[in-house]
């Protein structure tokens, strides 16, 4: 990426005017402000983008306008600085009723324009497919892509043209630390044990958003199927 402007000068028979050097240094110096404003913003990179300079990226470079959602039932959880004061209770759930429209915060918008664009999974549709992309978007704070290694909180079921998904909000997936010789710093878990911890586990609002998303057909998904979204 380019970091230095080529600066602008001078014809010769110009060169001792103190004014017009004036002007071009003036000149070089703001273009050069210019430059380091766009290196800055990372303007096509969305996930660091925020509020209406999210809105201009996303529609302008990705064709993905901030949608709103009508249908089912929405919910919101409410970490600190992320929703009106005295809105709804600091870390609370407030469901709005079917058919009320909803506004899509930052962070979700920025999971859907991931949901349009991510590549790594292929073009294939398949259940695991399916199963990764979904737990991608409960998980994928801020339109991230965390690791996903396995995807048992999420169920797909195939019964003709229906595709039923549940996802479970009450499990998560376990990482088993052997204490095995050399494998894990001593005195830390007795040898031969091993350590549980508990990862990727999907919370309601999230798992909530992404039915409803689904429902109103703002994720794209193959039009041979439709689709039924339970959340537990």
């Amino acid at each position: 990426m380019l970091t230095k402007i080529l600066p602008s000068y001078l014809y010769t028979q110009y060169a001792d005017d103190v004014n017009l050097q004036s002007f071009v240094s003036a000149y070089n110096t703001m273009t050069q402000e210019y430059l380091d404003w766009f290196n800055n913003i990372n303007l096509p990179i969305y996930t660091v983008q925020s509020g209406t300079m999210l809105d201009w990226v996303a529609t302008g470079l990705y064709g993905i306008p901030r949608p709103t959602i009508a249908n089912g039932f929405l919910a919101w959880s409410a970490p600190l600085n992320s929703w009106a004061m005295n809105t709804i209770p600091l870390n609370g759930i407030d469901e709005a009723p079917a058919g009320t429209p909803q506004y899509i915060t930052d962070d979700y918008y920025k999971r859907i324009v991931t949901w349009f664009f991510y590549k790594a999974d292929g073009q294939v549709f398949t259940i695991n497919w399916l199963k990764r992309r979904i737990v991608r978007f409960c998980l994928g704070f801020d339109g991230s892509s965390p690791a996903i290694s396995t995807t048992p909180n999420v169920s797909v079921v195939f019964s003709g043209s229906l595709v039923t998904i549940t996802i479970n909000t009450n499990i998560s997936v376990t990482t088993l630390v052997s204490a095995q010789y050399g494998r894990i710093q001593y005195g830390v878990t007795h040898y031969g044990e091993t350590e549980v911890t508990s990862v990727n586990v999907i919370t309601r609002p999230s798992a909530i958003m992404l039915k409803n998303a689904i429902d109103s057909g703002i994720l794209p998904l193959p039009f041979q199927f439709t689709y039924q979204v339970n959340v537990i």
